[in-house]
């Protein structure tokens, strides 16, 4: 019998946290709390915006002595709710399917620059590039979420909309398909 495969968002970030357990003999329930479960839970839920199955902070990427085992590229800085501080959010695909897997492997500098362009505002060269993405690899779920926000903030006016930083860092949590033909734009 074959089986759908389920899919997961699982976000890590590092950091110290209290362990703490309550209850009786008969039903005992422990939890965690801290700022880094706060965190990790907070990039767990940007899995849905990124419709990607592992994101991890760049502060976690640091610890990881080697990386050479692992397939990633950087989606952004991103300013997570409840924080003052900016958060590098790093995908992590080794396993995706070998099709994406190797179009995100084919497309990883040109995702750096339009990542880079977005984040210093320009929002022209970033639009162009991800729109290149997208051409080769359609299902790129993290260059759609960005080419429809660059999208929708040039449909908001004329041109670009200028937004200070902490708004354009501050990424929403939803994702609604493109509403239009990728070659109209």
């Amino acid at each position: 019998m074959q089986y759908n495969p389920i899919n997961i968002g699982i976000g890590l970030h590092s950091g110290k946290l209290m362990l703490g357990t309550i209850g009786e003999a008969e039903r005992m329930d422990a939890t965690v709390i801290s700022d880094a479960v706060n965190t990790a839970s907070r990039i767990e839920s940007l899995t849905k915006a990124f419709r990607c199955n592992l994101l991890i902070s760049g502060d976690f990427f640091e610890k990881i002595e080697d990386k050479s085992g692992y397939h990633y590229r950087v989606l952004g800085k991103v300013k997570i709710r409840g924080k003052k501080q900016i958060t590098d959010i790093i995908e992590v695909f080794n396993e995706d399917s070998e099709y994406m897997k190797g179009a995100k492997i084919r497309n990883q500098e040109k995702f750096r620059k339009a990542v880079d362009a977005y984040h210093t505002k320009d929002f022209t060269e970033s639009h162009t590039l991800f729109k290149e993405i997208i051409n080769d690899a359609p299902e790129d779920a993290a260059a759609l979420y960005y080419y429809e926000r660059l999208v929708s903030m040039k449909r908001k006016s004329a041109g670009w909309v200028k937004k200070d930083e902490e708004n354009v860092n501050d990424i929403k949590i939803s994702y609604s398909p493109l509403a239009e033909d990728l070659s109209s734009t």
